[in-house]
């Protein structure tokens, strides 16, 4: 709790902000002090596009008739209207209207209001989505729930964001919206005001330079309303571009063998950047691990424990953008954050720690008295798969599931990608891989602060990956991936 505390002071953790310093100082800390040692840093720099963060909306604004407008948050990487603001005609259309214009000419210069709605983005893949929340922890099932805002806030803040350069079906608003010379955008979510307050652009995309301001529901009747006697908006949007600098890093818990050949690393990844309390809580998961650990004498740790923490999940772009950062460049052969000697052999991966799951109901946006609804991934071999299994059992994280996304689900189906850094280690030859990746419903927005944080939850679900851990430390780990599960297999 100490730890989400100030984590939480800091406020949203985009890197090389100074937010995202504090919190990387209290890692190497807080690791230093468990016995971390060899820490490094693996510096970059990126173009860093910012405005004032929500609450402060200093620097947004919108108003029509002179009738100001509640604006919930600012489209990221979007360009700026400088202090004057933006004054143009405003043209409405819905999402469907925006995808079925063949010319867009007549756009460019205006002000677009563009409604957009859920979308069946999560819904193409059955063996994800249909397990009871009380089904047993067998690969395949996961959890669906009626309640929660994830399907329809996910969907709705893909489509926005959306422009063609990763591999998910339309709609892809934004390249639509680059497409038209719009002078600004306004995006109307079918979500509650609460909903949208603080709610960040995600897939994050590059810079564009079309100020893009985001509205609920509410505000969103509201300015529709105003459109029929009021020709002309007002738009502001004031942000700037730097050069900013920020770092992977990595450190070790030393085994037995530590700097042998004969040492055995288990890598332990997650990202450090985020708007809210648990994008990115991973590494503070990955610390209570170590926390573990460190109680032994590094002569009774059978193998080392390897920290790797990337920074650039929310830099324009994503990783894409520093494709020379990747994984296997980094931790491959001479690469600059690579052990010195010894062998990476598994793997554990965390994201989105301890968090509760809200819905919308009746136009008010609340906590459901439930638990986020989330998995555990993990490689298709069955020693992997049961080591798993029993750390479910044991420690009994609330509505979270296993499923391998190697294998297919018992309808036959595929169980879904790899989220997150989960996968990557398998560029480094790694088959014995665990990863937690709880869904984002409420918390893609700086609005989720401390008090959307279930500190027991997150306490459950870091100690099943520290059981997992557990057993990539003391198990030969050509014995846990030698039997690999097959359709038939999985059928059976």
């Amino acid at each position: 709790m100490r730890w989400h505390q100030l984590k939480d002071s800091y406020g949203p953790t985009f890197a090389g902000t100074r937010a995202w310093q504090q919190y990387m100082d209290l890692i190497e800390t807080e690791a230093r002090r468990l016995g971390v040692v060899d820490l490094k840093h693996n510096t970059f720099r990126y173009r860093r596009w910012h405005t004032s963060e929500w609450p402060d909306s200093s620097r947004w604004s919108l108003s029509i008739g002179g009738h100001p407008i509640e604006v919930a948050n600012y489209g990221a990487n979007s360009g700026t209207t400088g202090a004057a603001g933006v004054t143009a005609d405003v043209v409405a259309l819905t999402g469907d209207e925006l995808s079925a214009m063949q010319d867009k000419s007549a756009l460019r210069g205006k002000i677009l209001v563009l409604s957009i709605r859920p979308t069946h983005l999560l819904e193409r893949i059955s063996d994800w989505l249909y397990a009871p929340p009380e089904y047993p922890f067998e690969v395949g099932q996961i959890v669906k729930s009626e309640t929660s805002v994830f399907h329809s806030t996910v969907s709705q803040l893909f489509a926005a964001n959306f422009d063609g350069s990763l591999p998910f079906p339309k709609p892809h608003y934004l390249r639509l919206i680059k497409e038209t010379g719009a002078a600004a955008v306004v995006v109307i979510f079918d979500m509650a005001n609460a909903r949208v307050n603080g709610l960040y652009s995600f897939p994050v995309p590059a810079i564009y330079n079309i100020p893009t301001l985001y509205l609920g529901r509410e505000s969103g009747r509201e300015l529709l309303q105003y459109l029929p006697r009021h020709k002309q908006a007002t738009l502001t949007l004031r942000a700037q571009i730097e050069e900013t600098q920020a770092y992977q890093l990595a450190g070790f818990l030393p085994g037995r063998n530590y700097g042998t050949d004969k040492d055995e690393i288990v890598l332990m990844i997650s990202h450090t950047d985020g708007p809210s309390i648990s994008q990115e809580n991973g590494p503070l998961g990955l610390l209570s691990i170590l926390h573990y650990f460190a109680q032994f004498d590094a002569r009774q740790r059978d193998k080392t424990l390897m920290l790797f923490l990337d920074s650039r999940h929310y830099i324009p772009n994503r990783e894409a953008a520093l494709p020379d950062y990747n994984i296997d460049r980094v931790l491959g052969p001479g690469g600059p954050l690579a052990p010195a000697k010894g062998k990476l052999v598994a793997s554990v991966h965390l994201e989105h720690l301890g968090q509760l799951e809200y819905r919308e109901l009746n136009g008010k946006y609340e906590p459901t008295g439930r638990m986020e609804i989330g998995g555990y991934y993990v490689t298709g071999y069955q020693g992997v798969i049961d080591l798993a299994e029993q750390a479910l059992k044991d420690n009994h994280p609330l509505n979270q599931v296993l499923r391998s996304a190697d294998i297919p689900g018992v309808h036959g189906l595929s169980q879904g990608p790899w989220f997150g850094l989960g996968h990557h280690p398998r560029k480094l030859g790694i088959e014995a891989i665990a990863s937690n990746m709880t869904f984002m419903g409420a918390y893609w927005s700086s609005a989720a602060r401390l008090d959307y944080l279930d500190v027991d939850q997150f306490i459950r679900q870091t100690n099943v990956m520290t059981q997992i851990a557990a057993g990539f430390m003391g198990a030969d780990i050509s014995r846990l991936t030698r039997t690999k599960l097959t359709e038939t297999a999985t059928e059976k």
